[in-house]
């Protein structure tokens, strides 16, 4: 192949790769208000549902604490999405916003663990974000009327939820799509390096053909 070749398919390539780096900004921004609104239907629902479920804690509150408790939820569900945003919108949890390792078109290990790389990080928050509820269900007595308490308390950190969680129908089609879209990306990625590399062999027998 003519040097001129290597460099149309290269160029080609990179446009490609931009086409598809744009598609999963595409996603990450609709992740993150879709995990905002998750965060926010969470806190309310987990939260309210105690209140109806332990009537006699709920009782025992009266309607001073309870008013509180009502002004705190309110304060939870403002604050938790903005939280949330801010956390989600750092760079290193996504795979598009960081260079790829060196050894990831050659590493099926390294190509596996990229792509679950932001499912990983994205859960990670959430469950983080899931303290907002916590908080107030730990401050208000009711996380100890069931069997156990699977909050765990953290030293000037919200509540960490220590089991597994379900997301929303909405966050894990988004995540799916993230995850194929990010395949796409890293075989880009490793079709570009080649040719790359096939351009230096090809000019290095091009200088020894002319020599």
């Amino acid at each position: 192949m003519e040097i001129s070749e290597f460099e149309a398919q290269i160029n080609s390539k990179k446009a490609e790769i931009a086409d598809a780096k744009e598609n999963l900004e595409r996603i990450r921004l609709e992740l993150i208000e879709a995990a905002k609104r998750f965060i926010t239907d969470y806190t309310k629902r987990e939260v309210e549902s105690c209140i109806f479920k332990y009537p006699e804690r709920t009782k025992e509150l009266g309607l001073e604490k309870l008013g509180e408790l009502k002004k705190e939820l309110t304060q939870a569900i403002g604050t938790a999405p903005q939280d949330t945003e801010a956390r989600l919108k750092q760079t290193d949890h996504w795979l598009h916003l960081n260079p790829l390792p060196d050894d990831f078109a050659k590493s099926g290990e390294t190509r596996s663990d990229l792509r679950i790389m932001t499912g990983d990080a994205f859960r990670k928050v959430i469950r983080e974000m899931l303290g907002y509820a916590g908080q107030l269900i730990i401050r208000y007595g009711y996380d100890q009327l069931g069997i156990v308490s699977y909050w765990e308390r953290r030293e000037g950190k919200l509540p960490r939820w220590s089991i597994d969680f379900t997301l929303s129908t909405e966050i894990n089609s988004l995540l799916s799509e993230y995850s194929k879209a990010a395949e796409k990306y890293i075989d880009l990625n490793a079709d570009l390096l080649k040719l790359q590399e096939e351009k230096v062999q090809a000019e290095a027998q091009d200088l020894w053909n002319r020599a």
